[in-house]
């Protein structure tokens, strides 16, 4: 009985050892799985960080005031039944002082994952004659998403830059295991790509 107890105590710990590991691994490496982001002139920033939490909204305001675009578009899928978060988010830009005309909403459908969006996003940009564009997303995007993303656009003729307000990423990975919504949204995003991967039209 003892022996076997022993060699029970020795699997426990044999396995708390390796959720250890694996939590200090993804401690660690977890900003790394995050896409960096890059700002270049386009004809159309696409806003997509649509999150009251977030300083998204600001953001876009100070790249348009500063010239990278002169016209923004803001895209989402429904949160309810009819309401799109984007909506909100061009009246509060609208209120931070940009022009109305220069303000859109592209409404998206919901999709089992973002890969099925991104025609549809290529659809709103090619509608308004973009050939170049600035995406403004939520700081957790992974490398694999951004990289699909500007393959798609890429292969429609669009040229891709990808973008979150840097203070949105310090705020998202500080103590972001303390925080029940930063842990469910960066654990969701990575296990979204992962499985994304799985399916040919999420690829």
């Amino acid at each position: 009985m003892k022996v076997f107890a022993r060699a029970r105590l020795r699997r426990g710990l044999l396995i708390l050892g390796a959720v250890l590991a694996v939590s200090i691994a993804l401690l660690v490496c977890l900003p790394l799985l995050f896409a960096p982001g890059q700002v270049a002139h386009a004809d159309v920033i696409l806003h997509l960080a649509n999150d009251a939490r977030m300083q998204g909204d600001a953001f876009v305001a100070r790249l348009f005031r500063e010239g990278f675009s002169q016209h923004v578009v803001c895209a989402s899928s429904q949160a309810s039944w009819d309401l799109y978060p984007a909506d909100s988010s061009r009246a509060h830009l609208i209120e931070l002082g940009l022009p109305t005309d220069a303000v859109s909403v592209l409404h998206l459908p919901i999709t089992d994952c973002g890969g099925e969006l991104v025609p549809f996003l290529i659809e709103g940009l090619r509608a308004r004659g973009a050939k170049s564009v600035l995406i403004v997303s939520d700081p957790t995007v992974t490398r694999y998403s951004e990289w699909r993303l500007r393959q798609r656009m890429s292969t429609a003729g669009i040229t891709v830059a990808t973008t979150f307000a840097a203070e949105d990423r310090r705020d998202m990975l500080d103590g972001w295991w303390r925080s029940h919504w930063k842990a469910q949204r960066i654990v969701g995003t990575v296990m979204n790509s992962t499985i994304d991967l799985l399916y040919a039209p999420c690829r």
